[in-house]
């Protein structure tokens, strides 16, 4: 009977592990996956419950796109419901806008981590001896937190966006409806600017995206990446 060789035995115990170690982080990553979905649902309970709280139901469905446009391509809108329930939340409550924010995302004094998909790797060999442990166990913990050299300036109105934003304006609030249904965005009503601390407006811009004119589609830009001189 043959015997397999040194390397044979050596390549398939390194296949072995190799198999072993990729079927323990796709378990990990479903079970993360698992644990957010349920966070996110425990979130929202705790959002329409708030909300309720102060008198205020939970936003109905919106459409994407005006029932209006009848010919021509989509106008997209955004989902006013939302905006509207949120700004009234937060006027009737009081509550700040971190804290609202907060409640968004689902977060807990248990399970404080604004990003759910971030972990603690102790499970690491290299965590141990790793320079920035500390910090990145905060930012998991916590977020960022910045630590401001000078205070910006507050505002009370909202200063005027690029004119290529203008021109872009519907693939703007396309995007930015994508963020509102995916809770990434926070659309508010203006006059609550001035009642908010910690917000800074910077006007919007916009720039080409897939070579295609600015009045179908455009790529989203803030202020401080937008070339001078463009208004």
């Amino acid at each position: 009977m043959l015997r397999p060789s040194r390397l044979e035995q050596s390549t398939d115990d390194a296949t072995d592990f190799l198999h072993t170690s990729s079927l323990a982080q796709r378990y990990g990553i479903d079970a993360r996956l698992s644990q957010i979905r349920l966070r996110k649902a425990a979130g929202a309970r705790a959002l329409r419950a708030a909300l309720a709280d102060y008198g205020i139901s939970a936003p109905a469905p919106c459409p994407t796109t005006c029932s209006s446009a009848a010919a021509g391509p989509p106008r997209y809108q955004l989902d006013q419901n939302k905006q509207a329930a949120y700004s009234e939340y937060l006027r009737r409550s009081g509550t700040s806008l971190a804290d609202f924010v907060r409640l968004l995302r689902g977060e807990r004094p248990s399970y404080p981590g604004p990003n759910k998909a971030l972990q603690v790797p102790t499970n690491v060999p290299a965590w141990k001896s790793y320079r920035f442990a500390a910090q990145w166990a905060a930012i998991v913990r916590h977020g960022v937190m910045p630590e401001w050299e000078e205070i910006p300036p507050s505002q009370q109105t909202p200063p005027p966006n690029h004119g290529s934003a203008r021109r872009a304006l519907n693939a703007l609030v396309k995007n930015i409806r994508k963020g509102q249904d995916e809770d990434r965005y926070l659309v508010l009503d203006v006059d609550l600017l001035e009642r908010l601390d910690g917000v800074f407006c910077s006007p919007f811009g916009a720039v080409p995206k897939d070579d295609k004119p600015l009045t179908e589609d455009a790529r989203v830009i803030h202020d401080l990446s937008f070339p001078l001189g463009d208004r």
